[in-house]
Parts: structure tokens; sequence; C-alpha cells
């Protein structure tokens, strides 16, 4: 009969219609990786719409401009970072074992997506403060878990009262050392993960672990306070 769809011929793949939301995840996952390959600024909506095989047309029935879908992207690049570090600060172990798990899955998510991580959190820190706002919360909420770390470690000892005020900016000051080295080991790449997760419990466990053992936080002499 006319109208009738024809069957698929032999060997033919049978293309399944999508929902909505999964669209929108074939979408998003394809600006992950052209947005994670070239950049923010290099990327217009045909290419998304080109690597992802739809219309442009289809694109924007889900995100309302380029902005929106980076937006998207960052926020789900952030999440999955999330969801595979913030369980090691979580664990119940001793603090140094802790750190070292935190420091081990940051790398391993850092080496799982090297060019995403160079492309997309270097463009979010120069791209207008709304864009970035999903990558405040989440380093905000990594700075709190490591800040419990330190404060779960000073809650039975006799302590200068400001070590306690050091737990709550230390969290951020790790947030921003492990940002940094990954950086680094962009450039590096002969680096390894574990060199990696190393050098900043070296640099950053060592020296607080030092504080927590003293009970007092370093300050400067009066010589160093000269000329201030």
């Amino acid at each position: 009969m006319s109208g009738e769809t024809p069957p698929p011929q032999a060997g033919q793949a049978v293309r399944r219609r999508l929902s909505r939301s999964e669209r929108h995840d074939l979408i998003l996952e394809h600006a992950i990786t052209v947005f994670g390959t070239r950049g923010y600024h290099n990327v217009s909506m045909d290419d998304i719409a080109e690597h992802a095989g739809i219309s442009k047309a289809l694109v924007y029935q889900h995100f309302e401009s380029k902005d929106d879908l980076y937006m998207a992207v960052i926020n789900s690049f952030m999440q999955e970072l999330g969801e595979k570090v913030l369980p090691a600060w979580a664990q119940d172990l001793p603090p140094s074992e802790r750190f070292w798990r935190g420091f081990v899955a940051f790398f391993d998510f850092i080496d799982e997506n090297r060019k995403a991580w160079g492309v997309l959190y270097r463009d979010a820190v120069e791209i207008d403060d709304a864009l970035v706002k999903g990558i405040h919360t989440l380093n905000a909420e990594m700075a709190e878990h490591i800040a419990a770390v330190f404060e779960a470690e000073l809650a039975n000892r006799e302590v200068s009262p400001l070590l306690h005020q050091y737990a709550r900016v230390a969290g951020h000051a790790v947030v921003g050392a492990c940002h940094a080295l990954a950086d680094y080991w962009l450039d590096h790449p002969e680096e390894t993960r574990l060199r990696m997760a190393s050098t900043a419990m070296a640099v950053l466990w060592q020296g607080f672990d030092q504080l927590i053992e003293r009970g007092e936080p370093w300050l400067p002499t009066p010589e160093m306070l000269k000329d201030l």
C-alpha cells in the first residue's frame, strides 16, 4: 500500500528515534568533544551540529545559545570530576591516606581527560564570570571536603585556635594548587599520575601535617615583617 514505510533491506540498520532527553545528552556529548578539542572561541553551533550529525535548528531546540551549551558542557565536565574525586576525600581513613587517595583520584581524572581539561578549564578561566559559576561551585565543595579532613584531625588535639582558621582556608589552597599542578602536567606529559600525586603530598600534606603536630601555625618573625 502507498504511504507505508518499506521494511529495512537485509543488512540495513534500523535507526531508533531518540527521545528528547537522549538527544540532549547526545548533543552534550559531542559538544564536550568539540569544545574540548578546539576551545570555546573556535567553535560555532554549526560545528556542534555537524559533529553530532544533526541540524543546527535541532541544537537550538535544546540550547538557547553557544554560551548556554558551553555552560552545560562545563557543568557536565565538572560534575564528572566531582563524582570521581569527592568520594576519595570522604572515606573513613587516616587524614594522610584520604589526602593521598584524593590526589590520586584527581590526577586519574586529568589523565583520562587531558585534552578536555586543558581546553575547557583554561578557556573557562578567560570567559565571562557568568559562564564559570559551575566551576566555582564545585571548587568550593571540594575545598569544604578537604577542610573537613583538617578539622577532624584537629578536633581532639590541643592546638592554637588559629589552626582552625587555617583549616578552612587550606581547602581552597589545596584545590588551587592541584589545578596548577594539572596545568604543569599538561605541559610535561613525561610525568606520571603517581609522581604528580606524590608531589602534591610532599608540598601540601607534609606542611599541614607538621602544623598539626606542632599545634600552632607558622608566623613570620619580626625581621620578616620589616619594611612591609
